[in-house]
């Protein structure tokens, strides 16, 4: 494969797939109110996952895959609870 292709297709596939997994993550913890240890658990295993599939199965960079996906969580503050959101900081 010649270089100048990869690196953008390596780029832009950690963005897109980040920002789909964000979408999907975001989705799953606005349907958990108030339950710590779930929505910390989505949001640990959503980062974990993230980072494995967009390196090791996907080729693409894992690393922005994951900024991408805490911008959208950010974003989206509201999906996880006012409770929650200290301890998560923690």
């Amino acid at each position: 494969m010649e270089i100048g292709l990869y690196f953008p297709r390596v780029a832009l596939g950690g963005f897109v797939f980040g920002l789909v997994v964000g979408k999907v993550t975001v989705f799953w913890l606005q349907h958990v109110f108030n339950d710590a240890m779930v929505e910390i658990t989505i949001t640990l295993a959503a980062t974990y996952l993230t980072f494995y599939f967009g390196e090791e199965v996907l080729g693409i960079s894992g690393v922005l895959a994951v900024v991408m996906l805490g911008i959208e969580i950010n974003q989206q503050k509201t999906s996880i609870s006012p409770e929650v959101e200290t301890f998560l900081h923690r």
